[in-house]
C-alpha cells in the first residue's frame, strides 16, 4: 500500500469537547447502529495536521525528531492564548463525518510549515490535499461496512452541521 502510515496531530484534552463529539457519534448510532465499526474511539480523536508515509524505524525516529523541534511552529501560528473553535458536523462523500474548526488558515500555514520541514528531512507525505482541510474525524465507513450500509445519508449527521461543539486549547503536536 502506499498510503499513510503516520500522522501529525493535535491531542484533544478538553473532556467538554469530547463529550459533544461522542453526543454527535452517538446520535449518528441511533440513526444506524451498525455504524459502529465505524465510530472513532474518544481516546483517538484528535485533529489531523500532516500525514506521512514511515517505512523504517529510521524514518520514523526522524518524524519524532522534526515534530518534537517544531513546537516554535505551533506558537507562531496558533499562540498559546488561541482555543480552536469546533462548530458543525461535515460529511465527505458520505465516508467520513467529520467536525472542523473554525480557525483553518492558521492551521493550514502551520501544516504547510509542517511539511516543509519534513520534506526537507527526507520524509515520504502522503495524503495531503493541496490545501489542507482540518477536521476530526468522527466515523469513517470502512470497506466491508460500506457492502452492508452504502454510504451515510445526510440525515444521520445534518442537526449538527451548525453545533458549537467546544474548543480545544493549541498545546502540543504528536
Amino acid at each position: 500500500s502506499s498510503g499513510p502510515t503516520g500522522f501529525v496531530h493535535m491531542p484533544f484534552t478538553n473532556h467538554r469537547l469530547v463529550r459533544s463529539l461522542q453526543r454527535v457519534q452517538s446520535d449518528l448510532l441511533s440513526c444506524d447502529g451498525r455504524l459502529e465499526r465505524g465510530i472513532v474511539a474518544a481516546e483517538r480523536l484528535h485533529m489531523t495536521i500532516a500525514t506521512l508515509r514511515l517505512e523504517t524505524l529510521e524514518e520514523a525516529g526522524k518524524a519524532m525528531a522534526v515534530i518534537n523541534s517544531s513546537s516554535d511552529l505551533l506558537w507562531r501560528f496558533l499562540p498559546r492564548y488561541l482555543s480552536l473553535t469546533f462548530a458543525g458536523v461535515q460529511s465527505f462523500s458520505g465516508r467520513v463525518v467529520d467536525a472542523a474548526p473554525l480557525e483553518t488558515a492558521r492551521l493550514r500555514q502551520l501544516s504547510t510549515a509542517l511539511l516543509e520541514r519534513l520534506r526537507a528531512a527526507n520524509l515520504k507525505i502522503v495524503g495531503n490535499h493541496e490545501v489542507l482541510a482540518p477536521h476530526v474525524t468522527l466515523f469513517r465507513m470502512t470497506k466491508v461496512l460500506q457492502t452492508s450500509v452504502g454510504l451515510v445519508p445526510n440525515s444521520h449527521w445534518a442537526k449538527h452541521s451548525e453545533t458549537w461543539l467546544g474548543e480545544q486549547a493549541c498545546e502540543e503536536l504528536r
